[in-house]
């Protein structure tokens, strides 16, 4: 008796295993794939794919581009993350500042960007000038207003002056609107990079994460140029 009772508790127990083994195997092949089974990042999820390659200054290294603007908050809370970002990148990679133009008003500070970086005095504007304007609400809002500005932060009126105003400088901003449009950035801050890649925090899930899928696409891009060389 106690040996029947026994080969029917295996046998139930075998039927059990078989109808579980088809519910295990199906569970697996529902399972999303890991990390090694597909890219981190995904084409028009996480970044945007731009149509037409912009092209670069250098097309044998990898170029990131940091859109901002003087007058944006959360740039200003990102520059921290960005300065330590750049430090971390191997040497290949180059990090350009990039202040887009869609109004008159953000062509005056493109202009004082492009100024900064003419004079050599980035380090003594950027920060200081997106505080003013963000942070403590001074009124720069015209050439004058900015000249007193980089006054105050050790540039003559003259040097100021010369170089405001300067057909490079001219030049400088008509390549920056034309950039804006071959970008098509929609706010700041984004990224692009090696002219092919456009990083939005919306798409990246929010604005710190945006340095890991550029990250993601600078090693990307450093297995494309690595393949063609």
């Amino acid at each position: 008796m106690r040996d029947s009772t026994n080969r029917c508790r295996r046998t139930r127990l075998i039927t059990w295993l078989l109808v579980l083994m088809p519910l295990v195997s199906s569970a697996n092949a529902d399972e999303k794939p890991g990390p090694d089974d597909a890219e981190q990042f995904l084409a028009g999820k996480h970044y945007q794919v731009l149509e037409s390659p912009v092209p670069l200054a250098d097309a044998s290294r990898i170029e990131v581009v940091s859109a901002f603007s003087y007058g944006c908050l959360q740039c200003l809370h990102m520059e921290d993350s960005i300065r330590r970002w750049e430090k971390s990148q191997a040497s290949d990679v180059d990090l350009k500042r990039f202040h887009p133009i869609w109004n008159p008003d953000m062509e005056l500070y493109a202009r004082a960007y492009l100024a900064a970086l003419h004079l050599g005095v980035v380090g003594q504007i950027h920060v200081p000038l997106t505080e003013a304007l963000v942070v403590k609400h001074q009124p720069i809002e015209d050439e004058a207003a900015l000249r007193d500005f980089f006054i105050e932060h050790g540039v003559s009126s003259k040097a100021f002056q010369s170089t405001f105003e300067s057909p490079e400088l001219q030049k400088g901003i008509e390549q920056i609107q034309a950039l804006t449009r071959a970008y098509h950035l929609g706010s700041v801050p984004e990224f692009v990079v090696n002219g092919r890649y456009r990083v939005d925090p919306m798409r990246a899930g929010g604005r710190e994460r945006m340095l890991e899928v550029v990250s993601f696409l600078v090693e990307k891009e450093r297995e494309r140029l690595s393949a063609t060389r």
